[in-house]
């Protein structure tokens, strides 16, 4: 992980020890509401289809729990033909 990750979640969770996590995720808001639409922008999606998650793991488990919301293909057997 880059140190200037590790100095900001360090300095994220000093600030959450002083005020409270509520308090401190308030003042951090703007900066993630600009990484999403930084990310969004990038990528071609809205900000809002953007998630942080705490790990690649979960970033899976997310991605695997949507359920889709387009119409399921019709998918027929193929009859077996009898034998002549």
């Amino acid at each position: 992980m880059a140190t200037d990750v590790l100095d900001a979640t360090a300095a994220q969770l000093r600030r959450e020890s002083q005020v409270g996590a509520y308090v401190a995720e308030g003042e951090t808001a703007e900066v993630i509401d600009a990484g999403h639409a930084q990310l969004g922008a990038l990528l071609g999606v809205p900000p809002d289809g953007i998630a942080f998650v705490d790990s690649g793991t979960a970033a899976l488990r997310a991605l695997l729990s949507v359920r889709c919301s387009f119409e399921p293909a019709i998918v027929r057997r193929r009859q077996k033909r009898p034998l002549r």
